[in-house]
């Protein structure tokens, strides 16, 4: 009995020392690493003070600048060619230096003189004038009623109609010059874009391709009538004489007869025998 005892007690006793030792570590292991960590706090306390580092950035101030833009000025002028010069007319020598001129109705080509009721289609021919016509020149017999229709040319694009009047039943090269006709302008408002003068070697006559109303009456003098035309803007300026071919009669006239369009010329007839109307 007593030894049971006795061995629970070295028991007892053995195991209050085995957890007492084991509390004792316990407790030294925790106190270590707290002394260690009061240590390196102490050793590695920094009063850190706080530093505030002043930047100044130095700001360059703005400079104003002022840009001035000079804008020139520029002021858009249309240039205005100037006014052509009006091209001389180079009147063929023979013709009548007025525009208007019952007693000396002619044409003219290479130096012949064609005058009217007088020259025939054969002389036109001889002086090597190109007749261009749908009528037979070689017909033997033309009534007097009847007519030989031509055109030549009197610039690169422009060409003047011809009428040729039998006497008394001619062949058709012996009938004569009665009637000469220049349509410059084939519609109102037409772009005029030849000269004043007719074409080289070309049949001429004493008009001038271009040519003003002031221009004609004081050249010529004031028309017999005036009157509108047949259509707006234009105004027809008539010139009558006695016949040159019948002279002694009343109902038969010579005519010079001009068409303007806005004061431009843009077609003239001379005629040296017609009925009146």
């Amino acid at each position: 009995m007593k030894i049971k005892i006795l061995t629970a007690a070295v028991i007892s006793a053995m195991l209050t020392f085995t957890a007492c030792g084991e509390t004792d570590k316990a407790d030294t292991t925790s106190e270590k690493p707290a002394e260690t960590t009061t240590t390196t706090a102490a050793s590695e306390e920094v009063t850190t003070e706080a530093v505030t580092e002043e930047v100044t950035t130095e700001t360059t101030p703005a400079v104003e600048t002022t840009v001035t833009t000079t804008t020139e000025a520029t002021t858009t002028t249309e240039e205005i060619p100037p006014e052509h010069e009006k091209e001389e007319f180079k009147l063929a020598e023979g013709l009548s230096e007025k525009y208007v001129d019952f007693d000396n109705m002619a044409i003219e080509y290479n130096g012949h003189i064609f005058r009217f009721e007088e020259a025939t289609i054969q002389d036109f021919l001889d002086a090597g004038v190109e007749l261009d016509t749908d009528d037979d020149l070689e017909d033997d017999y033309v009534a007097d009623h009847e007519t030989v229709d031509a055109r030549v040319n009197i610039t690169g694009s422009i060409s003047a109609r011809l009428i040729f009047k039998p006497r008394n039943g001619q062949t058709a090269r012996e009938c004569v010059l009665k009637y000469f006709s220049v349509v410059l302008v084939n519609y109102p408002g037409e772009r005029i874009t030849y000269g004043t003068n007719y074409g080289e070697g070309m049949v001429h006559s004493n008009i001038p391709l271009r040519l003003k109303m002031s221009e004609l009456t004081e050249n010529s003098g004031d028309p017999t009538e005036r009157r509108t035309g047949s259509f707006s803007g234009s105004t027809v300026y008539e010139y009558t004489a006695p016949s040159l071919y019948l002279p002694d009669r009343d109902d038969r006239c010579s005519e010079y007869k001009f068409i303007f369009y806005n004061g431009d010329l843009v077609e003239f007839d001379i005629c040296s025998d017609e009925t009146k109307y």
